[in-house]
């Protein structure tokens, strides 16, 4: 039975190792884009924007969603796939620098195990809050957290987001808020709408629908307001310029991948960019759309670590 069991074993691992692909090949081998969130979320909505941009120029292509763990479940998975290009992840402030500044337990990927591929496009970080409270500004906001310090509850997806709110509310005198971790918009925004929390930090992309459906009232946004929905809500980094969050999301894979197999990735990507309808989809839902050289992107990447770094040395 052993002789057999073992003989089984090593049938499937050289079975799993042939289909392997050797090279990079996306018309024959389908390439994963890897999620940090559930479905539903901005990551997800980018990854399958990407998803039609190789299907499209005719690659296979699929996307995988593992969210969890912070956003390190996605990147670890990515990491451990053969380094060919057929595995790439959506990258984003969270998982390419919140992790690197500040790792959790479960964090075991460094920044030099990834290699940057384009920076996609990024979108609006913008302070919600239950249209139930009856907060409809800033500075009813402050008074009512004041007012209400045990409901103070704040709904972020990512670890650096709660640490924005916390110095946030420590510069402008509130009490403590209490952060509730999400796995992602989708399960984030079904927090505040049932009730369970009564702020929250979402992209504006994400938010979206919600917003327009009088399910959310945005009061605040951590970058320059762009989207219409938001424009008389109140800009915190014109006050507190360090405050400011570039919610970005980009295409990275393993540092290993060949340079040759990185740039043509990075041309598709941005000959997909260039068609007016997906610019005029993205614009739409509230993206600012970037594209470039992966050079382009890592001193994004780069510029934002610091960014982090100051706002954590400031708590």
């Amino acid at each position: 039975m052993k002789a057999i069991l073992l003989l089984l074993s090593l049938v499937m691992s050289t079975a799993a190792a042939a289909a392997q692909p050797k090279k990079f090949e996306p018309a024959v081998y389908p390439i994963e884009i890897v999620v940090t969130a559930p479905p539903g979320g901005a990551s997800d909505g980018v990854a399958r924007i990407i998803s039609k941009i190789f299907d499209d120029y005719g690659w296979r292509s699929i996307v995988v969603n593992k969210p969890g763990g912070d956003e390190t479940l996605a990147a670890a998975y990515m990491l451990q796939a053969a380094p060919t290009g057929h595995s790439l992840l959506i990258g984003n402030i969270g998982s390419m620098v919140s992790n690197i500044v500040k790792p959790g337990e479960g964090v075991k990927y460094r920044y030099s195990d990834f290699k940057h591929i384009i920076l996609f496009a990024k979108s609006v970080p913008v302070f919600y809050v239950r249209p139930e409270l009856g907060i409809t500004n800033f500075v009813q906001f402050k008074t009512w957290v004041k007012d209400n310090p045990d409901k103070y509850t704040v709904g972020v997806w990512a670890n650096f987001v709660g640490d924005t709110i916390k110095v946030m509310s420590r510069l402008e005198g509130l009490p403590e808020p209490i952060i509730v971790p999400f796995k992602g918009s989708a399960p984030l925004q079904a927090g505040i709408v049932g009730g369970h929390i009564n702020f929250m930090v979402d992209t504006y992309r994400a938010s979206k629908e919600l917003l327009k459906s009088d399910k959310l009232v945005a009061i605040a946004t951590f970058d320059t307001p762009r989207p219409a929905l938001v424009n008389r809500s109140t800009d915190i980094t014109k006050k507190y310029p360090g405050l400011k969050i570039p919610i970005w999301f980009g295409v990275v894979t393993n540092s290993k991948v060949p340079d040759d197999v990185v740039n043509k990735i990075n041309q598709v990507i941005n000959q997909g960019l260039r068609d007016a309808n997906i610019r005029k989809n993205l614009e739409e839902s509230g993206y600012e759309v970037l594209g470039g050289e992966p050079k382009q992107f890592k001193q994004i990447n780069d510029d934002s670590i610091q960014t982090i770094e100051r706002l954590l040395t400031t708590q």
